[in-house]
């Protein structure tokens, strides 16, 4: 079993990994943005894929997270989701 700060580091690692981007980026930037960069970056099934990598991955950090930042990553995680289900 991973320990907390272990999990918290991997996840800080998977947005690096899978987008290029810190998780700061997910945390400070507002939808529009985060859409515009996923749809800059990828299309397609990617697109697709790559969006639903990230409300699992926002959903998952935000368990780990204060107060504060689980919020909004819930918030995002869940808007995310409306849009993935949107994507042809």
């Amino acid at each position: 079993m991973m320990s907390k700060k272990d999990e918290i580091l991997m996840y800080s690692k998977s947005y690096i990994y899978a987008f290029g981007k810190d998780r700061s980026f997910f945390y400070e930037n507002d939808l529009s943005t985060i859409y515009s960069f996923l749809r800059e970056n990828y299309w397609g099934d990617s697109l697709t894929l790559r969006t639903k990598l990230l409300v699992t991955l926002l959903f998952n950090d935000a368990q780990l997270q204060p107060a504060k930042i689980k919020k909004e990553f819930l918030r995002k995680s869940k808007e995310l989701n409306e849009y993935y289900k949107q994507l042809p």
